[in-house]
């Protein structure tokens, strides 16, 4: 299983789940990672925050919450 801290820069990625406690899940969800939706990286460092774009919002997200979202990738 891949999941979004695993992308780079430019990378896009389908989000297939999120595996968190539920408060941090909800938090998660409420800003717009949900199954289905289309990730992207826009900026991010080797273990600094990453910077992605779901839909139209921009996030900057620690590595370790990018960690607990599961992705497929179209490779």
């Amino acid at each position: 299983m891949t999941n979004l801290s695993c992308l780079r820069k430019g990378e896009c990625a389908c989000i297939t789940g999120i595996h968190a406690p539920d408060d941090i899940r909800q938090r998660l969800q409420s800003m717009g990672l949900r199954t289905g939706r289309e990730a992207e990286v826009i900026r991010c460092s080797r273990q600094g925050p990453m910077q992605i774009r779901v839909g139209s919002i921009n996030l900057i997200m620690r590595r370790s919450d990018a960690a607990r979202v599961s992705i497929t990738t179209g490779k």
